[in-house]
């Protein structure tokens, strides 16, 4: 069995985007990204988390999709002494006004379903008082069933034989960088294939590799969502598709099932009325976008990279940044001085 640390699940940061950082961080630590936030008129930035599980369960979480706990409780102590942290509905409310959030502005999403948005976030949101609307793949939650890429991050993990053929294409798993080479072009294959094709292809990785250890389950069940709903007024519960599918490439007609159907789901089982919507995998198109709209959400968060959220912003295309990164680089970004102040020094080089 391979030890987690082991495995990459995504590229090493590019030379140029680590240089990026660089900058960033230097423009916080100066002082200048204050200034410059005061300046620019203020903003949202949204977050997206995923999982925060402790053990015993971290170690089956992808860690692309994984924050410790220690880690998102020094975010939100720092985050609920310095920013603004606002619910999504109070977003789009002052959005619908035409009011510009004030500079530092912060909305708290997490994707997916996790359990330990129960068992972990949803106790640290109530102590710091943070707002945080939670998308369910409703299909998911019916199962009890954990998501793809954790599945078959474990498979890769746990695994106790190296050699893996999936259709024409076959790979070595213990030379690093055919593992990761892998791990993408399945995922990709993954992303874009339905709940039973993806339980076919698992199926098939699984009789190769022979994991020596079973993911549990990591998904919220609907008697767990339903205790959200219940003991933590500060979550909403929002829709994340049934299937969590690439909303980009189903179809109108399948996405407007997926879109019905989860938000009767959560109404059904929760008694929450779901007006918030994610796309997967950030994944959509004008028309999906509409069909949102059309369906009477109230909002949807996408791939757009207008980070700062502001009276403009279209609310079915919400932008989002991942906090999975240092204390400097968060302070950054959710100054309001963020993406405004590097795209100026751009222009301007």
């Amino acid at each position: 069995m391979q030890r987690a640390d082991e495995i990459l699940t995504l590229p090493p940061p590019s030379l140029k985007r680590r240089a990026r950082w660089a900058v960033e961080r230097a423009l916080y630590l100066s002082g200048a990204a204050s200034v410059y936030a005061r300046a620019a008129g203020g903003g949202a930035i949204i977050l997206m988390y995923h999982s925060v599980a402790d053990a015993p369960h971290a170690r089956f979480v992808d860690p692309a999709w994984h924050m410790t706990p220690a880690r998102f409780e020094a975010q939100l102590r720092w985050l609920k002494a310095n920013r603004t942290l606002i619910s999504m509905g109070a977003l789009i409310d002052a959005l619908g006004r035409g009011e510009t959030p004030a500079p530092g502005t912060v909305v708290l999403t997490f994707d997916d379903g996790y359990l330990d948005n129960l068992t972990v976030a949803a106790p640290l949101l109530a102590r710091y008082e943070a707002p945080a609307t939670i998308y369910l793949a409703t299909g998911y939650v019916e199962a009890g069933e954990s998501q793809w890429v954790d599945r078959l991050y474990n498979l890769f993990r746990s695994r106790q034989r190296q050699a893996l053929a999936v259709a024409s294409k076959r790979y070595d798993l213990s030379v690093a960088a055919e593992r990761l080479r892998a791990f993408l072009e399945l995922s990709g294959v993954f992303i874009t294939s339905t709940r039973a094709e993806r339980a076919d292809l698992l199926a098939k990785i699984e009789g190769q590799l022979a994991p020596a250890e079973r993911t549990p389950r990591l998904t919220l069940r609907w008697a767990d969502a339903k205790a959200l709903a219940e003991r933590f007024g500060n979550i909403d519960l929002g829709v994340h598709t049934v299937d969590h599918l690439d909303m980009s490439r189903c179809g109108l007609e399948t996405a407007r099932q997926q879109l019905v159907d989860a938000r009767d789901q959560i109404k059904a089982h929760t008694g929450r009325d779901a007006q918030h919507f994610s796309f997967p995998y950030s994944r959509n198109t004008p028309e999906t976008r509409d069909l949102v709209r059309a369906l009477g959400y109230r909002s949807a968060t996408g791939p757009s990279d207008r980070f700062l959220v502001r009276p403009g912003t279209d609310p079915y295309d919400l932008p989002r940044i991942d906090p999975r990164t240092d204390p400097t680089l968060l302070r950054f970004w959710t100054s309001g001085a963020y993406p405004g102040l590097p795209q100026a020094l751009l222009r301007r080089a």
